[in-house]
């Protein structure tokens, strides 16, 4: 979404937000957001934003960050995933090769769940295209 489309999503609900007995549910990444929102709606940056954002959201919780295992698992359930439907038979070697060049490489840059799915996203994508390549890949 860029910071056009994230003016008017909040432009939209603070004039539509005041129907009674009913509550909305907004799910958002807060400094995204609030940079977006200062732009238009105060004096700029960050704080403008979040003053902005306090005139509309009258209850706030922060969910805490994806733990490292939980975002591992559930990477390497889409990885998994995807290899299977691209027909990609591994050997032990090449698994173990793959989770130590994950582990050390890419797992640290992997923060949030949607990153994760992304991944599995992507090699779900690239896998069937280019078999004999990818698992020259994965294991290098």
């Amino acid at each position: 979404m860029d910071r056009q489309e994230i003016q008017t999503l909040f432009k939209l609900v603070k004039l539509s937000a005041g129907f009674e007995r009913i509550v909305y549910v907004l799910s958002f990444d807060d400094e995204m957001v609030a940079e977006a929102l200062g732009e238009k709606y105060g004096t700029g940056g960050l704080a403008a934003g979040r003053n902005f954002l306090e005139k509309i959201v009258r209850f706030r919780y922060t969910l805490p960050p994806a733990d490292q295992l939980s975002l591992r698992k559930l990477t390497f359930e889409g990885v998994d995933a995807a290899v299977k439907l691209a027909g990609i038979e591994l050997t032990e070697d090449q698994v173990h090769a793959f989770v130590r060049h994950f582990v050390d490489g890419l797992e640290p840059s992997l923060t949030t769940p949607r990153q994760a799915k992304r991944y599995a996203n992507a090699l779900t994508f690239a896998l069937p295209s280019s078999k004999a390549r990818c698992i020259r890949l994965i294991t290098c």
